[in-house]
């Protein structure tokens, strides 16, 4: 698996792996004291499989997780397809940790990605 910082510009940061047909994509836009992440597959060919995504703020001692999970289907090749959205509020102190693991084509693939420190991406 080869991950690839792509893009830290105008509040938006994002990690993508590429492996093979599939890449994943985790992407953190921040909106006031929001933020929010995105989950985004593509491929070389169409392509049917599942996703689960697990995100987990950490504030203080405090911390949440949550899991989203349903199919992929990418019907055109080389277009990009959300497969989920979440809002988080976010405090100076708060880290946003997600993962995001793809199969589908009889192969797996994974993204990881953290907000640096909370809000200020």
């Amino acid at each position: 698996m080869t991950v690839k910082p792509l893009l830290f510009a105008l509040g938006l940061c994002c990690v993508a792996a590429q492996v093979s047909a599939l890449s994943c994509e985790i992407r953190f836009a921040t909106e006031g004291e929001y933020v929010t992440l995105e989950a985004v597959v593509s491929s070389d060919s169409p392509a049917e499989g599942s996703y689960v995504l697990g995100a987990t703020t950490i504030s203080g001692s405090n911390s949440s997780t949550s899991m989203q999970a349903g199919p992929v289907v990418i019907k055109e090749a080389n277009t990009p397809v959300l497969l989920a959205r979440s809002v988080h509020r976010m405090t100076a102190e708060t880290v946003l940790t997600a993962q995001l693991t793809i199969e589908a084509q009889q192969e797996r693939t994974q993204c990881r990605a953290s907000t640096p420190n909370g809000k200020d991406i």
